[in-house]
């Protein structure tokens, strides 16, 4: 019984070895699919990466966002292209650009648009900065496509670093003139730290056109530290701009309220990190508590 057992082990172990090589190779070819907003959604399967929603979430900021607006969407940092399928299935034919410096993440992005057909969208395969060069993305974990990853020495512990790539930074402006006709009605960034640099990059259309900010900006830490001085500099730049800034509270089926904000203040909480920067005179027209 002993052998036949042993028998039974190998041979079912052999058939599950042969099942999952098949899986893989299937996935490999074809992918993988979910369906988001009631439309069929294909994720390649590229090098070991695999795309995804991982804020679902934005999904219900979004709809509020696109019921009142028009125009171009701007994604600054769009690793695999989570915040790409939110718009692209809830609004088709709205303008999108993204701006990502990992190439790894574009060269996925790019073949997520082309197994889905997404028209009007837009992958620029750069950072966006205060000024135009050549800068360094660190990555906190050690796989290429690390969201994470910041363009800010310093931003996180260097100790903790696993590598570090050379990527192009670019100022809004050297990309302007081959913008789509049209005015941008919504902005959302996610630059782990960077966001001083993106603001400055982008802030003639944002006093120009007046969009929504969609913004993620992690814990400050104490008062004392420069990611502090920064951010309450972000937070004082658009009270003047006549900006309303708001904090995205969300319940724990996905859907989302802004809450005002009337002064910044440090905080640790990872959830108490997203905010919707709405134009006072765009007030009213959200569900703005």
């Amino acid at each position: 019984m002993t052998n036949e057992m042993n028998l039974m082990k190998k041979t079912l172990k052999k058939i599950t070895k042969t099942a999952c090589r098949k899986a893989c190779r299937w996935i490999e070819k074809n992918g993988h699919s979910l369906i988001l907003n009631n439309k069929d959604v294909k994720l390649p399967y590229l090098a070991g990466i695999i795309g995804g929603v991982t804020e679902p979430w934005m999904n219900s900021v979004l709809s509020q966002l696109f019921k009142e607006t028009d125009g171009i969407f701007i994604d600054v940092g769009v690793n695999l292209g989570q915040t790409l399928l939110h718009v692209k299935t809830l609004d088709p034919n709205r303008p999108y650009i993204g701006f990502e410096p990992n190439p790894n993440c574009c060269f996925y992005v790019n073949r997520l648009i082309e197994y889905n057909d997404f028209e009007n969208t837009t992958i620029v395969p750069v950072g966006l900065a205060d000024k135009s060069g050549l800068g360094v993305l660190h990555f906190l974990q050690d796989h290429c496509h690390d969201a994470a990853a910041s363009i800010v020495e310093g931003f996180r512990d260097q100790s903790r670093i696993q590598r570090k790539v050379f990527v192009p930074l670019y100022d809004f402006a050297d990309y302007k003139s081959v913008l789509p006709d049209g005015n941008v009605s919504i902005i959302k960034i996610d630059v782990e730290g960077a966001e001083h640099l993106v603001f400055k990059a982008l802030w003639d259309v944002i006093c120009d056109q007046r969009p929504v900010i969609v913004l993620e900006m992690l814990p400050p830490g104490d008062t004392e530290s420069e990611r502090f001085e920064r951010q309450s500099k972000i937070y004082s730049d658009f009270i003047a701009a006549d900006y309303q800034v708001c904090r995205i509270s969300k319940s724990p089926d996905s859907k989302v309220v802004f809450k005002k904000l009337d002064k910044y203040l440090p905080y640790t909480e990872i959830e108490l990190s997203d905010y919707v920067i709405i134009p006072k005179e765009s007030v009213n027209q959200f569900n703005v508590i």
